[in-house]
């Protein structure tokens, strides 16, 4: 038999949303190695929830940007790539709501 692909349901995901994916799990690894492990799981969650309904996994992500602004880690190269991974995660969401016509984001 052929091998199987690793991920079939995320070979189904739009990229938009793959792309939102992939940045939630970077800023989850960052939160967690900087034992934010609270907020890294409410990110992991709002991902969780992106690929079974994606119209309430960005309006989670969303949600948790206040909070994710409201962080602050440690040593100042972990709060630049915070930063970084947050704009990056904002822009994805972003991009992807006006994909699907979701107001209001931004």
């Amino acid at each position: 038999a052929p091998p199987q692909p690793a991920r079939p349901a995320a070979a189904a995901l739009h990229p938009g949303t793959q792309r939102v994916l992939l940045a939630t799990s970077r800023l989850v690894a960052l939160l967690r190695a900087a034992g934010e492990e609270e907020l890294a799981g409410d990110f992991r969650t709002a991902g969780r929830r992106l690929a079974t309904d994606e119209t309430a996994g960005l309006y989670g992500l969303q949600a948790l940007f206040r909070r994710l602004r409201e962080t602050s880690l440690r040593d100042a190269r972990s709060q630049a790539r915070l930063r970084q991974l947050a704009v990056e995660l904002r822009q994805a969401v972003v991009d992807r709501a006006e994909q699907l016509e979701l107001l209001p984001f931004g």
